[in-house]
């Protein structure tokens, strides 16, 4: 509660000087009171021989002209509720006590939380204090860091899978392109595929066609025909249409190992 202003430049003189008509202009008592933890907030009062009136203004900001104040209201404040009153013990439930309030010089008795408890205003009853709150906090912080990094983990595997995925794809498409080019429009539809006639020759026998002529001009040692064939025919069982019945890189790179090591060794002697 603020002071009575009732000064020759109170805002009550401002009012009465500012509103036309008003029959309160000649009056010796004018007084302002401002209530209430804002500043905005200013009760008016008229008294005199001519008139007798009571003006409160809600959110006024007293730097406008009178003619810019808002219209006259009350502003009405909820307070929470505090600890019941009590005359004696029996009053109180068992989480409180009934003890003199030193806010009313101990002219009022209320039930005051036991020690651990402390008094919930919304729920109207004494509630257990939880003196653990860092802990709570502390695990509740560190379990949601563990769940945010298992889903950013579980996203980035979610990626990196369907990059390798989008890679295998990728790849099946070019070898299926190379293996389905089409070499000659001028031979008939089964020999049109690299791989269909390729085939063809290893089943007439006439695999060694598909060998660049430039490999075999200055002439081959059996060995090396051997070799150039036995490649050759790898080839062919990388181009099974079945997935199960082609050999494994593992298996081919083996293979070609063998060949090679043979075809040294024969040099060698």
């Amino acid at each position: 509660m603020f002071p009575l202003n009732c000064t020759s430049n109170s805002l009550c003189h401002v009012y009465i000087n500012g509103t036309a008509g008003s029959g309160c202009v000649d009056t010796q008592a004018c007084c302002a009171l401002q209530t209430g933890d804002s500043v905005t907030r200013y009760k008016l009062g008229f008294n005199g021989d001519v008139c007798s009136a009571y003006r409160s203004f809600v959110n006024l900001d007293y730097s406008l002209p009178v003619s810019r104040w808002p219209a006259p209201g009350v502003e009405l404040e909820w307070l929470l509720p505090r600890e019941p009153t009590c005359e004696e013990l029996g009053d109180c439930d068992s989480g409180s006590t009934c003890s003199p309030d030193p806010n009313s010089n101990d002219a009022i008795k209320r039930c005051f939380c036991n020690s651990g408890l402390q008094w919930d205003s919304v729920v109207g009853q004494c509630i257990k204090v939880y003196k653990d709150r860092i802990a709570l906090i502390t695990g509740l912080t560190i379990g949601l860091a563990v769940a945010l990094l298992a889903a950013l983990t579980r996203f980035l595997f979610y990626m990196r899978h369907q990059r390798i995925k989008k890679e295998q794809e990728r790849l099946t498409r070019e070898r299926e392109e190379i293996l389905n080019a089409v070499i000659d429009f001028n031979r008939e539809e089964d020999d049109m595929s690299l791989a269909v006639y390729v085939q063809r020759l290893m089943e007439e026998e006439r695999i060694m066609d598909v060998v660049d002529p430039m490999l075999t001009r200055k002439g081959v040692s059996n060995m090396g025909f051997q070799s150039m064939k036995a490649l050759a025919f790898l080839a062919v069982r990388c181009l099974n249409e079945h997935r199960q019945n082609r050999p494994s890189m593992k298996e081919v790179a083996e293979e070609i190992e063998y060949i090679i090591s043979i075809a040294i060794a024969d040099v060698t002697e």
